[in-house]
């Protein structure tokens, strides 16, 4: 999977990239709308992750150009802020996530987590 990461905080955004890259996906990041919309039109990304807030623009912006650009790709945004303040101005097919976020949580909003087996199953 194609995924690109957008998040201005740089230990976060190297934090999700390490968790993807550990599934077996392709990652591109960035800390920027306009960075966000230039890689997307060149990396077409099959998932996008956006925080709601990059450097003072806006995510669901980057949400929408994405979405415009590669019709296909799962998008999930994420804030620290309260996200119910968000669900009526996003499209319905965009997840909103709030921070603090766990490995599991991001991993099953993009249909990466695999429930482990016992040992006797």
């Amino acid at each position: 999977m194609k995924i690109l990461i957008v998040d201005d905080d740089p230990s976060l955004a190297l934090l999700f990239r390490l968790l993807f890259e550990r599934h077996g996906c392709n990652v591109l990041s960035c800390s920027s709308a306009e960075s966000a919309i230039q890689l997307a039109e060149q990396f077409r990304p099959e998932a996008l992750l956006c925080d709601l807030y990059v450097e003072a623009e806006s995510g669901i912006h980057v949400a929408n150009v994405v979405r415009a650009l590669c019709p296909a790709c799962r998008i999930v945004l994420m804030s620290g802020s309260d996200v119910h303040q968000f669900q009526s101005v996003v499209d319905p097919s965009i997840q909103v996530l709030q921070k603090p976020i766990g490995a599991r949580e991001v991993l099953e909003a993009f249909g990466l987590f695999q429930h482990k087996r016992a040992v006797n199953e």
